[in-house]
């Protein structure tokens, strides 16, 4: 006669106190409170990280029980690098979660012995700790990127510079009109996407400004000597482009982080300050 196993499952349950394991029954079948440390516990699940607390706990579960349920938005191979992998499932959401929570404050008092009134105290705290965690990361996050930004766009600048001077120069033999237009970037674009005088003489960039090439001088240059000033300044003007975009992201990224600062002293200036300072909270 063969004989049917019996194969026992347990449920865990995460909230911001620790985890619940419950029996297929709806009863209590091991807990691991972290109340101490529960802000961590929050910040986990918000960012869907494993614990070393929930790795613990499936691998004390696991030598007592077959199966292994977990209610999480984590995905099933998040689990694994755990011994037991083989024993695990995942959902994210059933009907012993919603006991937990609509219990919660009944269940980890009668397993910790706290009141109701202690836990909201408890649970206010890991709260707002966990706030001030989440901001202070934020703030570390934009203080990264508005300082390697603003560092990043100096070092364009004074790339770009030196660029645009050697441009220039190569193409003051077939091009001195255009000596007298300021914007260099628009001077790259010219002989970037224009190249030949004939070209830039037509070209509709020059609309708006005072520059016009003369029918008169029509110095020849080589085509290959042509194509290498292109080259660079197809180069020179890729860097005008990032330029350009990251000043347009310090734009934004001040004015979201420190709106006060960027009124008074405008993106560039803001960046460079909170740079030199080291972050928003030492220039605060």
């Amino acid at each position: 006669m063969k004989i049917k196993l019996l194969i026992m499952k347990v449920i865990i349950i995460t909230t911001n106190f620790g985890f619940i394991a419950l029996n297929e029954d709806y009863e209590i079948a091991s807990s691991k409170l972290l109340l101490d440390d529960g802000a961590s516990l929050i910040e986990a699940i918000d960012k869907g990280i494993l614990t070393s607390y929930e790795v613990e706990f499936i691998e004390e579960l696991s030598a007592m029980y077959d199966d292994i349920l977990i209610e999480t938005n984590k995905p099933l191979n998040a689990y694994e690098s755990i011994e037991c992998f083989e024993n695990i499932l995942v959902e994210k959401g059933n009907s012993y979660g919603k006991h937990v929570r609509d219990n919660l404050y009944d269940i980890i008092g009668d397993i910790s012995g706290f009141s109701n009134e202690e836990l909201l105290e408890i649970a206010h705290n890991q709260y707002m700790e966990a706030s001030k965690n989440k901001i202070t990361e934020s703030v570390k996050t934009n203080d990264v990127m508005i300082v390697e930004t603003i560092n990043a766009l100096e070092d364009l600048e004074d790339s770009t510079g030196r660029l645009i001077e050697r441009l220039r120069q190569w193409c003051m033999p077939y091009l001195p009109e255009l000596d007298k237009l300021h914007n260099h970037q628009l001077y790259t674009r010219l002989i970037a996407f224009e190249t030949t005088r004939e070209n830039i003489r037509n070209s509709p960039l020059l609309e708006g400004t005072d520059v016009t090439l003369s029918d008169e001088y029509d110095i020849q240059m080589d085509d290959n000597d042509l194509e290498i000033i292109k080259s660079f300044a197809l180069s020179l003007n890729a860097l005008y482009e990032s330029k350009n975009t990251l000043e347009e992201y310090i734009q934004e990224k001040v004015h979201s982080v420190a709106p006060n600062l960027y009124d008074v002293a405008g993106a560039n200036l803001a960046a460079k300050l909170i740079a030199h300072c080291n972050g928003l909270e030492n220039l605060a």
